[in-house]
């Protein structure tokens, strides 16, 4: 199998690149490792992990933001299914006043 470049996002080693085994991280994996890239400068291992740390906090707001989404849709498809129930009602019942 051929090693694989990859991407450390570790605080340690963030966005230094590496090859590893295709299955490096997994049973079965055989343990090849070598770094790609030299190591990051000390500003970037100050700096980097805190832009990872945000970035990741940013996809958590937009997954938030996307249920949130979803969770109003899913009230106002509830909300117009209540109301056409209620006009039906209205109609019914006045249509059962009129008849009597």
């Amino acid at each position: 199998m051929r090693a694989r470049i990859r991407t450390s996002w570790t605080h340690v080693n963030p966005t230094r690149r590496f090859l590893g085994c295709p299955n490096y991280g997994k049973n079965g994996a055989c343990g090849f490792f070598y770094w790609y890239d030299p190591p990051t400068c000390p500003r970037g291992r100050q700096v980097l992990p805190k832009l990872v740390d945000k970035v990741a906090s940013l996809e958590e707001m937009v997954t938030e933001i996307a249920r949130l989404k979803e969770d109003v849709q899913t009230y106002h498809r509830r909300q117009k299914w209540i109301v056409s129930g209620l006009i039906v009602a209205v109609i019914v019942i006045g249509m059962l006043t009129v008849s009597s």
